[in-house]
C-alpha cells in the first residue's frame, strides 16, 4: 500500500512550503489550488482518491491532473509557432517518458482519449538501473558478485547508487553533447568497493539494445518500439498531426528517431524541460472547469 508513504511525502512538502513566509501566506489565501500530477492511465476514482489523500495531509483544494495533459496544455498555449499550435489543438499524441512509466495521451479537438499503451512500465529509471548494472559488471567477478549481494540486501546503498546514476544521466541529457561522463562512487560495506558510473551516446545505445530481465528479456528499445506501434494502430483512423514528447527521458535521441519512423507524417515536437512544461500546463489547467 502506498497510502502512508504518499501522506508522509505530502506532509513534508507542506512543511517545506510553510517554512517560507511568502509561500505560506499564499497557501493560506482563499482560492488557492494545488495541482497533483499523476499517470495518464489512472481512472477517475484513483485520481479522486489521490487528491483526497493530499488534502487529508493538509494541502488545500487539490486537483489531480495527468502530467501528459499538463504538457499538452503548456505546448498548445505557449508555443509561438501558430501552425504548430493549431496542429496540436487538432490532433496530437503526447508521449510522457518519466522515470518509471511511459504514458501516452491521444488528444483530438481538445478531448483526451485512452490509448491502451498508457502506463506501461517503461521509463528512464530503467536506464539508471542499467547504468549501475554496467558499472558492477566492470568489476572483477568475485567483487562484482559481492557488490550485487550488497545492493540486493542493503536498500540504502542501492538507493544511493541509483540516485547517483540518475543524476549522471540527467547531466548527460541536459548537456546534450553526447560526450562521455563518469562519476566515481564508493560503497563502504564489507570492504571498500569503487564503482565507475559511465555514460556516453554509445553506452546509451548499447544499453537500450541489451535484453534485460527488467523487461522479460526484451530490450529497452524493442519494448518502446512495440509501444509506439500499438499507439500507431490505435490512432490509425485519425493519425496525430503532432507527436509531443515530454518527460525526463524525452531527449533520448533514439526515442525521437523511433517516433519519426513510426509517425512519419506527424510533426515531432520535444517540449521544454519537464519541470517548466508541466508547471506551466498546470497553471493553464487551473483555469479550466
Amino acid at each position: 500500500c502506498v497510502t502512508q508513504p504518499c501522506a508522509v511525502v505530502a506532509k513534508g512538502v507542506l512543511s517545506a512550503l510553510r517554512d517560507r513566509s511568502a509561500v505560506r501566506q499564499i497557501m493560506e489565501s482563499e482560492g488557492v489550488s494545488v495541482m497533483g500530477g499523476c499517470p495518464a492511465d489512472w481512472a477517475d476514482s484513483d485520481r479522486t482518491r489521490y487528491a483526497s489523500l493530499l488534502m487529508d495531509a493538509g494541502l488545500p483544494n487539490v486537483r489531480s491532473v495527468p502530467e501528459s495533459r499538463a504538457a499538452f496544455l503548456s505546448a498548445s498555449t505557449a508555443e509561438e509557432d501558430e501552425t504548430l499550435r493549431r496542429a496540436l489543438m487538432d490532433c496530437a499524441l503526447v508521449i510522457d517518458l518519466g522515470s518509471s512509466t511511459m504514458d501516452l495521451a491521444y488528444v483530438c479537438d481538445g478531448r483526451e482519449y485512452a490509448v491502451s499503451t498508457m502506463g506501461v512500465q517503461l521509463g528512464g529509471g530503467m536506464l539508471d538501473e542499467l547504468l549501475l548494472e554496467r558499472a558492477v559488471d566492470a568489476l572483477c567477478a568475485e567483487e562484482a558478485e559481492l557488490v550485487r549481494e550488497i545492493l540486493r540486501e542493503k536498500s540504502a546503498w542501492k538507493s544511493r547508487m541509483m540516485l547517483s546514476a540518475r543524476r549522471l544521466k540527467e547531466q548527460f541529457f541536459t548537456l546534450g553533447t553526447g560526450e562521455e561522463l563518469t562519476k566515481r562512487e564508493t560503497i563502504f560495506c564489507e570492504g571498500r568497493h569503487v564503482l565507475n558510473l559511465t555514460i556516453s551516446a554509445a553506452i546509451v545505445e548499447e544499453l537500450c539494445e541489451r535484453p534485460s530481465p527488467l523487461l522479460e528479456g526484451e530490450s529497452f528499445r524493442s519494448r518502446m518500439m512495440n509501444c509506439l506501434l500499438m499507439a500507431q494502430q490505435m490512432t490509425a483512423q485519425r493519425p496525430p498531426q503532432v507527436v509531443l514528447l515530454t518527460g525526463g527521458a524525452s531527449r533520448l535521441t533514439f526515442l525521437q528517431q523511433l517516433c519519426r519512423e513510426t509517425f512519419p507524417d506527424s510533426v515531432l515536437h520535444v517540449s521544454a524541460p519537464t519541470a517548466f512544461a508541466i508547471t506551466r500546463g498546470w497553471k493553464y489547467d487551473s483555469t479550466v472547469d
